[in-house]
This record gives structure tokens, sequence and C-alpha cells, in this order.
């Protein structure tokens, strides 16, 4: 079931037609698109931190029909494809590949990998500024940031 940050949270309720539940009120005005698709209450959490933080100047969700992936090898050695949750710019025209985690599994690493050298190629390909940053649902939180550039703390955190 997927929840929208739009003029409203709107969640799908019941059958194939889905009733429409009001959650609160936000606006989407940094997205393009008039709603976000968030597939649980943490995206849903960021989604309106990215949309409220003064240096984030866009953002979208990457949902799956979206088609954007990053391949990147398991821990037994296969080829799988890892979607990353958000993209954001910030005022300094920086890219932002995000993740947001709720649980880790035994993979994250590996795409945590593959993400950075992506965001590595497409700086180099694109000679645009992009960077990748895992966000933990418990050290966002606990950090309670009002800016995009708050998060720096959490992606030197990553880093060790």
């Amino acid at each position: 079931m997927w929840e929208y940050l739009s003029g409203e949270f709107l969640r799908g309720e019941g059958g194939a037609g889905g009733a429409k539940v009001s959650c609160g009120k936000r606006m989407a005005k940094k997205c393009v698109f008039n709603l976000v698709p968030c597939d649980n209450e943490v995206e849903k959490e960021f989604a309106k931190f990215l949309g409220d933080a003064d240096d984030v100047v866009r953002f979208s969700k990457l949902p799956e029909q979206f088609g954007f992936s990053i391949e990147y090898m398991d821990n037994s050695g296969n080829l799988r494809y890892y979607e990353p949750d958000f993209v954001a710019v910030t005022q300094d025209g920086k890219h932002h590949l995000i993740e947001t985690k709720g649980l880790e599994d035994v993979n994250v690493a590996n795409k945590d990998r593959a993400a950075h050298l992506w965001a590595g190629n497409a700086t180099t390909l694109t000679k645009t500024p992009w960077g990748y940053l895992k966000v933990r649902q418990g050290e966002f939180s606990r950090l309670e940031p009002s800016v995009f550039s708050d998060l720096l703390a959490l992606e030197l955190g990553n880093r060790e």
C-alpha cells in the first residue's frame, strides 16, 4: 500500500478502489509531482523533511515504476538491482541519491558501495556533483534535522 504526500497525506484503504483518508496537510511544492509515493512511515517522514528543508531546492521519490536501479553484487556473488528511495538537489547545486533505512539486511553494505560508485561515476560523466547518503531511521529521529546540511553528521558516521 502506498501512502502519498501532497496537499494532504492520503492512504488507500479497503478494496480495489481504495477509499482515500486524509492524514494531515502538506504541500509538495519542491517535487515535480503533485503526489510523493511513500512505501512506509520512514519515507513519509523523510519526504516531509525534504519539503520543509530550506536548503533543498527540489526532490523526488524514486518509485519502482521509474525503473531507476543500480547494479550490485550480493554476498553470494549474484547480480542484483538496488532501487534508492529519493533524489534531492540542494542550494549548493549538489545532487543527492538518498536511501532511508529502517532495518538493514546483509547486503546493505554492498548496496552502499554500489551507490557511492554510481554517484562518483555520475559526477565524472555529468560534471555535476553527486553524492550518496544513507539515512538510518533511528539516527534521523535522534538528530531531528531542520535542513539537509544537518544530515552531513549522518554521512560522516556512515563512513566510519
